[in-house]
């Protein structure tokens, strides 16, 4: 069987909402961001449309998207790049500088893991999707670091960071 090429669920938003949606929540999170307020990371939904990935979510196929959806999308001038910054404002939150590939030298209150998997392995599955290789492999080592520390990647019965490839040095 051929896997379709473009979502044509009746739920899907729709690549121009997602579009929006996205945009729309980078702004949110630079407000965020300039407030100091990393806890809004940690307490608001958002993951499904920042961080768009090809598989079924808690909200069906509403944001889903296929091969041609992902290929539409990374036409878009200002997608990649509003992906890119969605996921350096998360990784900040959680204490993780991007660009440098480690963790804050001095994390402001809040900026911690916040102990959700199933966000970082969206996050980290829309990146490798979008082909952004330089923030995917700063998302890879931010998992690596939490489970080389002991942080389970559990969700659902599922280990997130097995099925990124990560696996956990401590014997």
């Amino acid at each position: 069987m051929v896997a379709a090429e473009r979502n044509s669920h009746p739920d899907f938003v729709g690549v121009d909402q997602i579009h929006q949606k996205q945009r729309e929540q980078v702004e949110i999170f630079l407000g965020w961001a300039v407030a100091h307020d990393w806890n809004a990371f940690h307490t608001n939904h958002y993951d499904w449309w920042a961080f768009p990935i090809d598989m079924p979510s808690n909200f069906g196929f509403n944001f889903t998207v296929f091969p041609e959806d992902v290929r539409e999308l990374k036409s878009k001038p200002d997608f990649t790049r509003n992906l890119t910054e969605a996921a350096r404002l998360l990784l900040l939150s959680w204490g993780w500088d991007a660009d440098l590939e480690r963790p804050l030298d001095h994390p402001e209150p809040g900026q911690s893991w916040a102990d959700w998997p199933i966000r970082w392995s969206k996050c980290t599955s829309s990146l490798k999707l979008f082909g952004l290789t330089k923030m995917y492999n700063s998302s890879m080592k931010f998992g690596q670091h939490l489970l080389d520390h002991g942080v389970s990647f559990e969700y659902l019965g599922r280990d997130l960071a097995a099925e990124h490839g990560l696996t956990s040095q401590r014997w």
